[in-house]
Order: C-alpha cells, then structure tokens, then sequence
C-alpha cells in the first residue's frame, strides 16, 4: 500500500471530503481484528462530535501543583448524516430481527416488528476522512470501535414541485472499548487513494470484499 510522504507536504492538511459509512458487529473485547458482520451503512454526507473528558486531577506538593492527569475521553456522541438506511442496515444498527410473515386476512405481509425485544448493538463505525495538504490528497481510515446508535425513525417530507432529496440524521454514544488499552478511536495511515482506505477501513470491521462497491 502506498503512505503519503509527509516530508513533501506543507505544514498542514485541509479536510476535503467524507466517505464510506461502515459498521461492524462488536465482539469480545473489540481489539482490532474482533469486529464480524460488517456492511456499509450508507453514502456519507457528513459526520461531527460531541467530546466529554474528565475533569482534571491535580496533586500538590511544595505549594504548587506537582503532577496532574487532564484532558482523558470520558464518553462522547457523534451525528451522522447518510442519504438513507436500507432495510437491512436499519435492522442492523436497531437490532431488530428479520421481517416475519403475518397473517392478515388471507394474506401473509412481510413486517419488521420494533418492539421490547428489539435492543440497538454494541458496533464499530468507521469512515474514510480525505484531506488536502499542497495539493496531494490523503485518504484515512478513522474507526470508532464501539459505539452505539440511538433508535432510528422514519421522519419525511412531502414531495413538491421541485424534488426535496431528503437525508437521514443519526446519534450514537461512543465508548471506550473493554481490552486493557480501553480505545476509543483508531486512526489508519495517511494513503494515496481511496481504495486503499477504504480495504482497510473494511478489514478492521469486517465488511465482505462484495461490500466494497455497495
């Protein structure tokens, strides 16, 4: 894979660009490597985040502050705007299970039924973050290895005579995984092409090679 030569750059990147929406199952302690069932979630729009972090901690000694522990992540959310969930992501992120036959009248319809049983996962969510810097473009891979969403619903508008293309805006809490670093974010290498972020991007969350285009 071919890493974008820092030392040619100038001394900072702009973010152009925002791509790749994926998720991944959350397993065992969420280590790199752990994560199965993955799926592109949708086309991207854009993506933003709410940080938390601890307040600090300071130790005195000699009357002045001798050692201090700042600024560490204690939790936060994102909010993600994607054209639009297809069935099978939507169940996925609600944890919801498959459409059922039900009867009615002398017709079975296909229903997916959100109830008590249905309880949102625990998932990784990963995208590829694309920056500028004296003209090269850099492709990155940014995973959060766990977080979970917020229950999704079928907000709309009317049509009028103009078509209104319409997105679908969704929440997730972000947490520290459970292996002894307690990550909560991962960031790849700084590739020359999208494609090359984004087979990482699906390595680290399991995403099927035939996802790749999707």
């Amino acid at each position: 894979m071919s890493i974008v030569d820092s030392s040619r750059l100038a001394a900072g990147r702009v973010g152009v660009g925002f791509s790749d929406p994926c998720v991944g199952l959350y397993n065992g302690t969420g280590a790199p490597g752990s994560h199965t069932n993955g799926m592109r979630l949708a086309r991207g729009g854009s993506v933003s985040f709410n940080i938390s972090t601890a307040d600090d901690s300071v130790f005195y000694a000699d009357d002045v502050a001798a050692e201090t522990d700042t600024d560490k992540f204690s939790g936060g959310s994102m909010t993600l705007v994607v054209d639009g969930l297809h069935a099978k992501a939507e169940r996925f992120i609600n944890g919801e299970s498959e459409p059922e036959e039900v009867p009615v009248g002398e017709e079975n319809i296909p229903l997916t039924r959100t109830g008590r049983t249905a309880s949102a996962p625990d998932v990784g969510f990963g995208f590829i973050r694309v920056y500028q810097s004296k003209g090269t473009m850099m492709f990155v891979p940014v995973i959060l290895p766990k977080v979970k969403f917020r229950q999704t619903a079928p907000d709309g508008e009317t049509q009028t005579e103009r078509k209104n293309y319409q997105t679908t805006s969704l929440t997730a809490d972000i947490m520290r995984i459970d292996d002894d670093s307690n990550d909560w974010k991962w960031m790849g290498a700084d590739y020359s092409t999208r494609d090359e972020a984004r087979a990482v991007l699906h390595r680290l969350l399991a995403v099927p090679q035939e996802a790749a285009n999707g």
